[in-house]
């Protein structure tokens, strides 16, 4: 039999739980800023600004994609050590590297920023409001190209030359890309057609979802493509874990139409992650591309009309021409194999025809003594014009 006085103390307690469940609830998530690095050699120093709305103790963790030389997070800030002392090497003027802190209340909402220039000094965006269950396990692998794959199927891949994993979300283009020119994503060797990211997702509501391509250069940073990957469960509150796998085709890369470029020289990040649509990346869904960008300068080819026999003038003008039109061509459009970009390849043409015809006699079998002197007098005044 209940006494009134077990009752009361029964409904007290079952308040006090409705109270704490409703507080979890209607806890926010903190507000974390752009994350600010200073190169202060040997180091390079990292801080964020933090604040939680619900007055919560915040605990911050650091990573760094880049494993050379000492990291050590110290709360809300952090360095690093690439002095020459350490493991890094030294045949670049900076370190790259993804630096990433993630900002907990302790009630379940994390909030990442991430610097993505390395070791120079600078500062990252600031992080949008993002939904608030993280993405976990996610995997899924992309490259640029401008008809040089990183990963080619035809030679043999080399150190310095290759598209290396970083970590799991992290891969490193070693082959600069050229400022300028076209550039679009595929899928790596062995599923060129397509881009694939998957894993898994906690949202207890289903809203529609984005994959989105960011390009971070020395330019700026802009959206270079959207695909639309159908409502996933990345809003609401934090459920079960459901697996997620969204596949986008890529058969002529993407985006498939007007392709982006490198807006300038210096290192560059491209990031594709899921985000609500109209809204924040889900925290833990980006995969992560880095690499340079060089503003490369071409040689000068010269086109030179030739004949090797006698000719009549209106020929001889129409080679001339003919030698211009090429140069005008290759030097409007170079062709897409060469690592340059539209208009940084020179080329000239010769004004009048280089007449061979008298070499060419001279050459022949059987010519006389006096022809072949002739010839090389010939040769000697081509030269020398």
């Amino acid at each position: 039999m209940r006494t009134p006085a077990l009752v009361a103390a029964l409904l007290s307690l079952l308040l006090m739980v409705v109270a704490l469940s409703a507080g979890q609830a209607s806890n926010a998530p903190p507000v974390v800023g752009p994350v600010k690095a200073v190169f202060d050699p040997p180091f390079t120093r990292y801080s964020v600004v933090a604040s939680d709305p619900d007055a919560d103790a915040l605990t911050y963790v650091w990573t760094n994609t880049n494993v050379c030389g000492v990291f050590t997070g110290h709360g809300d800030s952090a360095d690093w050590d690439h002095g020459e002392s350490t493991n890094c090497t030294h045949d670049a003027p900076y370190h790259a590297g993804t630096i990433t802190v993630s900002v907990s209340d302790g009630h379940g909402h994390d909030v990442s920023s991430s610097y993505f220039d390395g070791s120079l000094t600078g500062e990252g965006p600031t992080p949008a409001t993002s939904p608030p269950c993280p993405a976990r396990d996610v995997a899924g692998a992309f490259e640029p190209s401008q008809a040089v794959w990183q990963d080619d199927e035809l030679f043999a891949d080399m150190p310095g030359k290759e598209l290396r994993a970083a970590d799991a979300r992290h891969a490193v283009a070693e082959l600069d890309m050229v400022a300028g020119k076209a550039t679009a994503l595929f899928g790596v060797k062995g599923a060129r057609d397509a881009i694939n990211v998957h894993g898994l997702l906690a949202g207890a509501r289903s809203e529609p979802t984005q994959v989105r391509f960011t390009l971070k250069d020395a330019a700026g940073e802009r959206v270079v493509y959207t695909y639309d990957a159908g409502r996933l469960p990345v809003a609401g509150d934090c459920g079960e874990s459901t697996d997620f796998n969204v596949t986008i085709p890529a058969p002529l890369g993407v985006p498939a139409t007007g392709a982006f470029t490198f807006g300038a020289q210096g290192p560059y990040t491209i990031t594709m992650e899921l985000a609500q649509a109209g809204g924040g990346a889900i925290t833990n869904s980006s995969v992560v591309v880095s690499g340079m960008a060089r503003t490369v300068r071409g040689p000068t080819i010269a086109f030179v009309p030739i004949v090797l026999g006698p000719v009549e003038v209106p020929t001889k003008a129409d080679l001339v021409a003919q030698a211009q039109r090429l140069a005008f061509e290759m030097r409007a459009k170079a062709p897409d194999d060469l690592p340059l970009a539209p208009g940084n390849l020179a080329t000239v043409a010769r004004a009048d025809v280089l007449d061979l015809s008298d070499a060419v006699d001279a050459a022949r079998p059987g010519a006389p003594t006096s022809a072949r002197s002739t010839g090389r007098a010939s040769r000697a005044a081509a030269r020398t014009r």
